[in-house]
Parts: C-alpha cells; structure tokens; sequence
C-alpha cells in the first residue's frame, strides 16, 4: 500500500504579484496530484469491502493487551481461513474459528463442504473450559509428544482409543481406559519395548517399601519387589514359558526371603501332579489336629514290609512335631 505525496504546492500562487508566470496554474499540475491520488487510493482497502485480498505480507503493530487486541473479528461466526497454495488438492486448507461453545481449529476441502475437527476446545458459557478433544471419530489419528519432555496431568486421563508414548508419561490422577479388547489377539493396554515394564510406586509407603515392578523378559513374565533406588530387586512370581504359548514353571517366591505361601480361603488344594517340598517335613498345618481317637484295639499285620518302619515321617501339627510311620 502506497499514500498519497503531493507533487505541486497551490497555495503559495496565491501571494505572487500579477503577471508572475509562476502565478498561472495548468492543466498538467493537476494531471499530476490527480494521479497520485488515484495511485494511493487504488492500493488502499476499501472500507466498504466485506472480501478484501491481499497479495502480499500484512503486518499489524498495533500491541494488544489483557483488555485490548491487535486484531479484533466480530462477526456471527469469525473464522481465519489458511489456504497453502503450494499444498495437493484437499490438503492445504484449514479454518479456525469461534463458535458459540468453543473455539476449533479444522481440516476442510478445497470447496469448503467438507470440514473435520482436529482440536476443539469447549466452553459452553462464561470462563471455563469444560474439555479440550483433539482429533475426531472419522480419521481415527495417532496423537504424539515427539520432544522429551514429561506430559503430566492434574486431573483424569481419559483414553478412548490407542495411545502410544515414545518416551516418559507422568501421570498424577486417574487413567480410565475405555476400550475393551475383544478376541484372542485384542488388548486395552499395550506396552512394547525390549523390556515392557509397570513400575507402581506407593508415595506414602516407608522407605524402600513402596515399589513393585511387574515385566515381561525373554520368556518371562515377572512381578518382583524392588527398593526405591531400582538397584535391587527380588522376585516373587516367576512365570517361565520355554516356546510358544507353552508354560513350563510357575514359580512363587525366592531363595533368599524364603517367605511363607498362604492360601486363606477355605478351599482346598488340588494338584494333577506331585507337590514338592525342600523341607524334610512333609506339611504343616496352621491349627492343631483333631485327636480323631477311637475305643478300639489297633494292629497292624499288613505292613508293606517286615520288621521296623524304615522313616518316620513328620508332620507339623501347629507347632507339634509328630512321625507317621513309613516302610
């Protein structure tokens, strides 16, 4: 845009003596301002003009502020259009706007009768933002964090569909996972890696108490307890798989705690093979034995061989050593 820079001053005629050449005003004078006005004129926008074009950079100095703005559009529907004129067809057009409950920013076609919403950010009346959605059911596309830097939320984390994290995710409220997987192949939840791994962390637990780290190795599927540096770990089920889908051993606890295994229902315990022991006491029962004693004389003529039991098999009766003969 150009403004308009006079050419022939008129006024100062005015003062010069009669008969001055300097005094007499012609046509070309005129000719001259009236072309420098058309020229500024030609490259200014038209007020009027509800579709003005622009053919080359605009720029706007004009400082906003908390209560003022640089560039204000007031309409029923204010939208920028961004129109990359470089771009495949139906690839370089994109709107953003102002509805009357949120602010999008969209896809759209070339002929502009085809839109998507990509980020729509919802506020239904006054101040507050009642969700942010990104993407949309149609296109179905992959959300990602390229940097490295940590996405944390305050609040619920709401996933609908697939996320994937290439690097660290800090969540600090809930995770609600809504979809369901279906059939032998399906998940809800994948984690891929040379070593997928769940750490959970109990921050209110004492030192050294609060972690546990479940992970799937070459073959393995482990949940193990682990202090809070990660520097030691002791497992606590061990699920061993040689090939295929096929499990060999499942294994429960340690050789170093030697904890106890507890099974508290009162269900019993069944077995299609041998339960092998490293104690050389058979079982031990938590509570004591019923007495089971009858009035009648006991003999014994069918023993599996002659002469004095071979072993005397011990039993823990809740504290109390007993032997159950054996040949």
């Amino acid at each position: 845009m150009s403004n308009y820079t006079q050419t022939t001053f008129f006024t100062p005629k005015d003062s010069l003596p009669a008969g001055n050449p300097a005094k007499t005003i012609f046509g070309a004078a005129y000719d001259v301002e009236f072309g420098n006005i058309a020229i500024a004129i030609a490259s200014k926008l038209d007020g009027a003009d509800s579709s003005p074009v622009f053919t080359s950079t605009v720029s706007i100095t004009a400082a906003g502020s908390n209560s003022t703005s640089s560039l204000d559009l007031n309409s029923a529907l204010p939208l920028i259009l961004f129109d990359n004129t470089s771009a495949s067809a139906n690839t370089g057009q994109w709107q953003m706007f102002a509805g009357t409950t949120g602010f999008t920013l969209r896809s759209t076609n070339d002929a502009y009768s085809t839109q998507l919403n990509q980020i729509n950010i919802m506020r239904p009346s006054g101040l507050t933002v009642t969700e942010i959605q990104f993407g949309n059911t149609t296109d179905n596309a992959g959300y990602q964090f390229l940097g490295t830097g940590v996405f944390s939320t305050g609040g619920t984390a709401e996933i609908g569909g697939s996320l994937t994290v290439a690097g660290s995710s800090t969540l600090t409220g809930d995770v609600v996972i809504n979809a369901i997987g279906a059939g032998s192949g399906a998940y809800s939840l994948e984690l891929s890696s040379t070593l997928p791994m769940v750490n959970w962390v109990d921050t209110g637990a004492p030192t050294d108490n609060g972690k546990w780290q479940m992970f799937s190795g070459a073959g393995t599927w482990t949940l193990r307890s682990t202090n809070d540096a990660f520097t030691v770990q002791t497992n606590a089920i061990n699920v061993v798989r040689a090939s295929a889908e096929a499990i060999t051993t499942m294994q429960f606890g340690n050789a170093t705690d030697n904890p106890g295994y507890q099974f508290l229902g009162t269900g019993g315990l069944s077995s299609g093979g041998l339960i092998t022991g490293g104690s050389n006491i058979l079982i031990a029962s938590s509570t004591t034995l019923a007495n089971g004693a009858g009035s009648s004389t006991g003999t014994l003529t069918n023993a599996p061989a002659a002469g004095n039991p071979t072993k005397w098999v011990e039993i823990n009766d809740n504290g109390t050593t007993r032997k159950i003969p054996a040949w």
